[in-house]
């Protein structure tokens, strides 16, 4: 990346952080890394085969922060008929160790889920949910029958593995980082200098961003140039825009085994975030910039909402927060003006704000549809000079106290509520 500015470079290393591959649901797939992780370093540790092991576990404590528990309790789990936290505990225990955590789920054959059912009915599994835990946090202690333990605890991110013990002796401790001083300092960067910044990055330095349209769409069941744009006016491509997110995000949703390049660490904000660009794109007029150099900046302004925000948050986030990523991205492209650029960002709050996430679920693609929807009518609100009051309600002309408004309703407004949709779904299972 020689010739690019310290800007530049940070732009195109979000960028690549942002986007990853996934198979299923990161929620669960955070928890069977964590079980697959004790499990294998216990082996190494003894000397033992994969199945000596297993067959020795006496009990499993797994503790996991309150969105986790909230998000994985019914999400639908790859190349099974299965859900949950406790299948995609077993299964982590059931699988070799493998290339990609985020993948993990790839690797799951129908002998392996008998295997991991069989495990569930004999092993006694306790879930604690940690309150004083306010990110991603997963951690799984193994006892084995020896008295031994096997400590795997990710944190952050869902495949970040932040300290593991076996036998007394710790393997690996990595600082705990909410952020990274250089995320902080990138957070904070004037919008206007962002902007003037993302048209000069060379293609050839993002060629990688079209892995997230070629993965996403064929998740709906089309390659990405496969749509006859054309042929449609605004509103029924809009809808098109719809029908393709909602069913790209069952497909996902529902199991299938159908890989997501996700972004702001989730699958399903990568599927509202890519399809609706690439839909919103073809509302684009004249000369405007490339798609990858759009979706550059869109995978910037998800990564600063994210930081705001955490990954895992109660309100949708695949919704609110990648819908405000796409529409300030395809406003700039149209018109190249910060002030347009907030203002299609404040209408996405005004519309969207406390869509509340209830967990990850089928019925998920009913909120990133309306997001793609949402965004997209932001858009052409926007570049056709509709008004908006940016001094009421939850509304800001300057991007930086936008960014602390959306802050504030995350982890103030509604700091509860998370603890609220577990208590319900408790009392459901003790029903």
């Amino acid at each position: 990346m020689n010739g690019l500015s310290g800007t530049q470079r940070n732009l195109i290393r979000t960028a690549r952080e942002e986007m990853q591959l996934t198979m299923g649901c990161t929620d669960p797939v955070g928890i069977a890394y964590s079980a697959n992780t004790a499990i294998h370093q216990y082996c190494e540790e003894n000397g033992v085969s994969h199945e000596e092991a297993v067959s020795s576990i006496q009990s499993i404590e797994l503790e996991l922060d309150k969105n986790l528990f909230k998000n994985a309790s019914y999400a639908r789990i790859p190349n099974t008929d299965g859900k949950g936290i406790r299948l995609a505990l077993f299964l982590g225990l059931s699988l070799e160790r493998p290339e990609s955590p985020l993948l993990i789920f790839d690797m799951v054959t129908g002998n392996l889920v008998k295997r991991s059912e069989d495990l569930e009915r004999s092993l006694p599994l306790n879930i604690t949910i940690r309150h004083d835990k306010d990110h991603v946090f997963c951690s799984t202690t193994i006892t084995f029958r020896d008295s031994k333990e096997s400590v795997a605890s990710l944190e952050y991110h869902h495949d970040t593995m932040v300290f593991r013990s076996c036998c007394e002796n710790t393997l690996e401790q990595n600082p705990l980082y909410p952020e990274s001083d250089q995320e902080i300092s990138f957070q904070e960067l004037p919008l206007d200098e962002v902007l003037s910044l993302i048209e000069t990055i060379p293609l050839d330095q993002i060629e990688f961003i079209a892995g997230g349209f070629d993965h996403n769409m064929r998740a709906v069941g089309r390659g990405s140039d496969e749509i006859a744009l054309s042929v449609f006016d605004q509103s029924s491509l809009i809808g098109h825009a719809r029908r393709d997110i909602g069913q790209a995000t069952l497909n996902r949703m529902n199991g299938l085994d159908v890989p997501i390049m996700a972004c702001g660490g989730s699958g399903n904000h990568g599927i509202t975030f890519f399809i609706s660009l690439k839909y919103g794109s073809n509302l684009l007029s004249g000369d405007t910039p490339h798609l990858h150099h759009i979706t550059l900046l869109g995978l910037y302004l998800l990564h600063v909402i994210k930081i705001r925000t955490g990954i895992l948050t109660p309100m949708c986030g695949c919704a609110i927060s990648s819908a405000m990523a796409v529409a300030a991205s395809l406003v700039w492209a149209e018109t190249h003006k910060e002030e347009k650029v907030v203002l299609s960002m404040n209408y996405i709050l005004n519309t969207l704000a406390g869509l509340a996430c209830d967990g990850a679920k089928p019925s998920c693609y009913l909120k990133t549809s309306l997001a793609g929807q949402i965004a997209l009518e932001s858009f052409l609100f926007t570049v056709r000079g509709g008004s908006l009051a940016l001094d009421e309600g939850l509304s800001s002309p300057d991007f930086s106290s936008l960014l602390t408004i959306i802050e504030k309703i995350h982890t103030q407004g509604m700091a509860h509520f998370d603890d609220t949709v577990n208590e319900i779904i408790q009392g459901r299972r003790r029903q």
